[in-house]
């Protein structure tokens, strides 16, 4: 793929465009999913009779602070996605530029990171293996997806440059501590 048909990339699209896609893309992470997650897998405990984990209080202390900590992480990253690369984290709006900053100094994928503790939080919130189960199972997919479409299309997009921040940053556990160069 040459620079002409990464179109996602190149084309600038106007600040309400953004703005809907934000919106329509929020709506679906931080409310379509997470039903999604809580009708599953109570329909799933339900038919394969599976017990509840932890206590109410526990789980909701451990909960809050995943889904919060997921929730700014993500959050962060996004906000770095809009305003230093002016795109989206839908990616048919990709940003225009490689970003290195903000989260994307620790990982590659912060959004993702976030996300996905997020949902984590949701599960241990409803004490349900099954939520757990389908957490980690959407984690593999999501994963997998990143590893194999969007990498490739980053390394082609942005070419040495992309390929030297890869090496110098994890794929998706952060590193707290940036490398001395």
């Amino acid at each position: 793929m040459d620079k002409k048909q990464d179109r996602t990339a190149q084309q600038e699209y106007n600040p309400a465009t953004r703005r809907v896609m934000l919106f329509l893309s929020g709506v679906f992470f931080l409310i379509v999913v997470p039903l999604g997650i809580v009708f599953v897998s109570a329909l799933l405990d339900q038919s394969l009779r599976l017990p509840l984990f932890g206590n109410p209080a526990t789980n909701t202390m451990i909960s809050t602070v995943l889904m919060a900590a997921g929730f700014v992480w993500a959050m962060w990253a996004v906000y770095v996605q809009v305003t230093q690369g002016h795109g989206t984290p839908v990616p048919a709006m990709a940003p225009r530029k490689l970003i290195v900053d903000g989260p994307y100094q620790y990982s590659r994928n912060p959004m993702a990171l976030g996300t996905l503790t997020f949902y984590l939080g949701v599960a241990i919130a409803l004490g349900s293996y099954s939520a757990v189960m389908l957490v980690l199972v959407l984690a593999l997919l999501l994963l997998f997806y990143i590893r194999e479409v969007e990498e490739k299309k980053m390394a082609e997009r942005y070419g040495e440059a992309y390929q030297q921040y890869r090496e110098s940053t994890p794929f998706i556990i952060p590193r707290l501590r940036k490398s001395q160069e």
